[in-house]
Parts: structure tokens; sequence; C-alpha cells
């Protein structure tokens, strides 16, 4: 409020020419956006939760999306793309869809390790073994993906091109959650693992007394 009254009486003590007039526009910032991605990842959360019965699997793979999003600013810096009032909606509407997008190569490999450690295989085993296997097939469906949205990060100077920022948003965050899952997942994977079963081991009883003793 003391910016836009501080606003109003530079523009009233202007002195304008005969003829020209000066008209004061207040943008409100449109919020719809973060709400859509707040939705997408609660129910990509429960859809994962429930076809891995586990909790802590969306968890691991909800980790590469700040890898993802920070692949986004780095593509959006590196082409020069500014946030105006037209390419700004669709920039976030990238991240969006990078919600569902970027948790798909997590898929596989959680998918995978999980399939392996059901047939006996040791943890390390199993994430080793899984991530040689799934190398693969994580690069060549983010490959695919890429390219299919490529296009429509060409711009040819025209007056209504939209779809730049949206497909460059993409195309970041997939090209560096495609590199980080291969890394972050299997690390994560293992750390939560381990901490599980030193829970376990402490049991309820002192995992409550050190609670309450923190």
């Amino acid at each position: 409020d003391g910016a836009r009254a501080l606003v109003r009486s530079l523009v009233q003590d202007l002195v304008l020419p005969g003829g020209y007039t000066i008209e004061i526009i207040e943008v409100e910032t449109d919020t719809v956006y973060y709400w859509m991605m707040g939705i997408a990842a609660i129910l990509t959360y429960m859809v994962l939760a429930s076809l891995f019965e586990s909790f802590a699997a969306p968890l691991i793979i909800f980790g590469t999306l700040p890898a993802a999003a920070i692949g986004s600013c780095w593509a959006l810096i590196l082409t020069g793309t500014g946030l105006s009032s037209q390419a700004g909606p669709m920039a976030l509407l990238g991240f969006i869809v990078l919600i569902g997008i970027a948790v798909n190569n997590g898929i596989i490999l959680i998918d995978a390790i999980g399939t392996l450690r059901e047939e006996g295989f040791r943890r390390e085993r199993a994430v080793m073994a899984a991530g040689r296997s799934r190398v693969r097939p994580i690069l060549m469906t983010s490959a695919t993906t890429l390219l299919g949205v490529m296009p429509l990060a060409l711009d040819f100077g025209g007056d209504y091109e939209v779809w730049p920022p949206f497909a460059i948003t993409v195309l970041g965050g997939l090209a560096v959650s495609m590199v980080s899952t291969l890394i972050f997942v299997p690390v994560v994977y293992m750390g939560l693992d381990q901490v599980r079963l030193w829970l376990r081991g402490i049991g309820r009883v002192g995992v409550l007394l050190a609670t309450a003793v923190t």
C-alpha cells in the first residue's frame, strides 16, 4: 500500500504536455498456478503411495523435483527467456507438467529395485543391478520426450508464440532430472532404508523416549 501511494503521488506531481495522460494499472498476482502445482503434487503422491504401498517411496521419487526445478531455471536463464506477463504463466504451466514427467525415471528405478528385493536380492545388490539395467530405458524415454518437446522451444519471431517458455522449462527440468535420478534416487533409497532398520532396532519405546527427551 505504501508503494502504491508513493507511485500515485509521483504521478500526480508530473507535469505532462498537452494531450498526454497517465493511467495507473494495478496488476494482481494470479496464484492459480501455484494451487495447480500443489494439487498436482498431492495427487501424484497419492497415486505413487497406493501403487508402491509405501509412504516413503514417493518421497524418494519427489526428491528429483528440486533438481528438475533448478534445471528449468538454468534453461530459462541460458536462453534469456524473461518471465513477462505472457511468458510467466506458460513457464509456470511447464513446472506443473514437469511434476508428472520428471518422476517417471524415479518410478522406473524404484520399481526395479523393489522387484529385485522381492526376488531375494540384498539391498546393495538390488540397487546396483537395478541401476545398471535401467540406465538405457531411463535415457531412451527421457530422450524421446526431449525430442518431442524440442520443436515447441523454437522461436520464429511471431507475436503470438506462447509455447517456447513452456517447452524450455520442461526441457531444462527433464534433462537435469534425467541425470540426477541415476545418482539421487539410489543414495536416498539406501539412506532411508538404513534409517528404517535403525528405528526398527531401537523399537517404538526407544523412539518415543528419544523424541520426548529431544
